[in-house]
């Protein structure tokens, strides 16, 4: 069961998940556009859960085989990077996300960075293992 608590502009968010089970979901940034100089992939964050701001606390739970996929990069774009294959919390420009992740089993989660297009690098993935 997943829960948003005190949300309002003044008060961070608090996202509560307890007792549930994520199998098979994806986050998928999307490619590239094309033109110019190309257009870079998006970034995916969290194939299970993603929590942005605020806190996140998760407990009790599984992730299985869950995925968060950069997009590709378009003809010298940049790439998407993956972030959090099962779990992702917090984002580049917000570092005031907290949270506890207690008693849950991760299995086979994956990120997983887009492809590179002509004369770009392939994806970037962040995951911890």
């Amino acid at each position: 069961m997943a829960t948003i608590l005190d949300f309002s502009p003044d008060v961070l968010p608090t996202l509560v998940v307890s007792n549930s089970t994520f199998i098979d979901n994806r986050a998928i940034g999307s490619p590239g556009g094309i033109g110019g100089a190309g257009g870079g992939g998006g970034i995916s964050m969290g194939g299970g859960v993603y929590g942005a701001i605020g806190t996140v606390n998760i407990s009790g739970s599984t992730f299985l085989g869950n995925q968060s996929i950069g997009g590709a990069g378009a003809n010298g774009g940049f790439i998407g990077a993956a972030i959090g294959g099962g779990i992702a919390c917090g984002n580049p420009f917000d570092i005031t996300t907290t949270g506890f992740i207690t008693d849950c089993t991760l299995v086979g989660n994956v990120a997983r960075g887009g492809a590179g297009a002509a004369g770009s690098d392939g994806g970037m993935a962040l995951a911890a293992r």
